[in-house]
C-alpha cells in the first residue's frame, strides 16, 4: 500500500509539472505572437497604423491580461492596449482601457497620465466637454499633487469658458 501511495505522488506531480510547463509554452507563444504583432502593426513609411493587424494585436494584449493577470508585464500590455485602442480611433475603448488600468495599478506612474488622456479623448477626439471636466476633475480628486495637477486646473478652466470669453482672454494676453 505505501508504495501505491508513492506511485500516486510521483503521477500526480508528474502531471502538475506537465501542466505548469504546458501553461508556461502557451504564455511564451501569446508573447512571442504580441511581440510579432507589434512590430508589424505601424507602418513606419506611412506613419500609421495596420488597422487589421492593430485589432489583432489589441485581442492578443487583452488575451494576455486576461490569461495572466498577475504578471508584470500584463500592466504593461494593459496600458498599450489603451493607447493602441486610441490610436485607431477606438476612443470608447481606449476610455474604458484607460479607466480600468488607473483604476487597477493606481500606484502605477502611468495611472495618473491615463486619467489625464481620458479627459483628453473627451476634448480633442469627442468633443464631449463636460465628460472631459469630469475627467480632468477625477484626476485631481485621485492627484491633488501631480506635478500636471496645476495645468489641469488650467484646462477645467478654459472648457468652462465660452468661445467668446476664449477668444476675449486670449486677445487681451497677446495686448499685454
Amino acid at each position: 500500500m505505501k508504495y501505491v501511495y508513492w506511485i500516486f505522488l510521483v503521477v500526480i506531480l508528474g502531471l502538475f509539472a506537465c501542466n505548469t510547463e504546458q501553461k508556461k509554452d502557451e504564455k511564451t507563444e501569446l508573447i512571442e505572437k504580441i511581440t510579432h504583432l507589434e512590430q508589424g502593426a505601424f507602418n513606419n513609411q506611412t506613419l500609421e497604423y495596420n488597422r487589421d493587424t492593430a485589432l489583432l494585436l489589441i485581442k492578443a494584449y487583452q488575451s494576455f491580461i486576461e490569461q495572466y493577470p498577475e504578471d508584470t508585464l500584463g500592466k504593461n500590455y494593459a496600458y498599450l492596449n489603451a493607447q493602441l485602442s486610441q490610436s485607431i480611433k477606438l476612443y470608447g475603448e481606449a476610455i474604458r482601457k484607460y479607466q480600468a488600468f488607473s483604476q487597477h495599478y493606481p500606484e502605477d506612474e502611468k495611472a495618473a497620465k491615463a486619467l489625464i488622456m481620458v479627459g483628453l479623448i473627451y476634448e480633442s477626439n469627442l468633443k464631449d466637454t463636460i465628460n472631459a471636466k469630469k475627467s480632468y476633475q477625477s484626476f485631481l480628486e485621485k492627484y491633488p499633487t501631480h506635478p500636471m495637477a496645476k495645468d489641469i486646473k488650467t484646462m477645467i478652466e478654459l472648457l468652462s469658458l465660452s468661445d467668446k470669453e476664449l477668444m476675449e482672454m486670449l486677445k487681451s494676453k497677446s495686448q499685454k
